[in-house]
């Protein structure tokens, strides 16, 4: 679902300013090439030299971040200008993203790259056995809401990880409907400017409380970045979908977002504190699910009761 939020994001989760975001995994790749046959044994670890992330990692692992370019095989690159148009928007789903403030159902990955982005999370998960290149994340919490009974991962800074994850930043099919959304009656560049990586697990999962993405990310004005939410495996009612309050983009304070309310995501009530009477009634009763969407549009992510779940997100 692509939403409107002022910024792109893709939430595996990633975000895109005026430009785009996203991630794959390398472990050690000291004697592999990239998708150019460049040699990546030439990029040891530059990032903890450069001040790039606070924990030290191995010398021979390679920060992704490095290469602007896809370096594993998510998805087949585009060979002409019409393999990029195959990827736009028509002119209804464009009005409907600026009407309602997102759009849902815009096809992103196929079951197989999922498959790949769901194996190359799986490496994130042990906190005994952390994944080499751990140390690039710009942020890791196992549990968000530190509740064991209402689990929360969230993650940022994937895509510098794992081939899979970098990748997904570059993919046609969310840069191209991105460039199409992001400024109203225009179409211009899109760039990363962060990933985000929700999980949940089945039976005990943590929901992401009410919120608008531009509330933490107040980077442009007027707003001119996105969210695009790209979920890795199905997401319905019962297992903790992405939920949405049609037209609450509109909703500002003096043409800011809505103040943040819960900084871990956890006080689902938290949000009415800050809604006028009107736009209570309207978080009641006009929830709906969704993908891309404005960073300003009013939404949620649910408990998740019987599958696991990995949301990512070019936020």
């Amino acid at each position: 679902a692509v939403s409107a939020s002022t910024m792109m994001a893709l939430r595996t989760a990633a975000r895109v300013l005026s430009s785009q975001r996203c991630s794959v995994q390398l472990r050690s790749l000291a004697s592999s090439t990239g998708g150019d046959g460049v040699d990546m044994s030439a990029f040891k670890n530059e990032a903890f030299k450069q001040g790039r992330t606070e924990v030290p990692v191995p010398a021979d692992v390679v920060d992704l971040a490095d290469f602007n370019y896809p370096v594993g095989d998510l998805f087949a690159p585009p060979q002409q200008p019409a393999d990029w148009l195959s990827h736009r928007l028509d002119a209804a789903q464009v009005e409907e993203f600026h009407e309602r403030g997102f759009i849902t159902n815009v096809p992103v990955l196929s079951e197989q790259a999922c498959d790949k982005l769901l194996a190359e999370y799986s490496e994130f998960l042990n906190p005994d056995t952390r994944h080499p290149a751990h140390g690039l994340f710009h942020e890791f919490h196992d549990n968000q809401t530190g509740d064991p009974a209402n689990v929360l991962l969230h993650a940022l800074g994937h895509w510098r990880i794992t081939p899979g994850f970098h990748d997904l930043v570059f993919s046609p099919s969310i840069a191209v409907p991105a460039s199409q959304l992001i400024v109203p009656d225009d179409e211009v560049a899109v760039r990363l400017w962060h990933d985000q990586l929700f999980a949940k697990p089945p039976h005990h999962g943590g929901n992401v409380a009410w919120h608008q993405d531009y509330s933490y990310w107040v980077r442009t004005r007027p707003m001119a970045h996105l969210t695009v939410h790209v979920a890795l495996d199905d997401q319905d009612e019962e297992n903790g979908t992405l939920l949405y309050i049609p037209g609450s983009h509109r909703w500002t304070r003096d043409g800011l977002p809505l103040p943040i309310t819960d900084e871990n995501f956890a006080d689902m009530e938290s949000i009415m504190g800050v809604l006028t009477e009107e736009e209570k009634v309207s978080a009641w009763h006009n929830t709906t699910n969704v993908m891309l969407h404005l960073h300003n549009l009013a939404r949620w992510i649910q408990t998740g009761e019987k599958q696991p779940k990995a949301h990512t997100h070019t936020h």
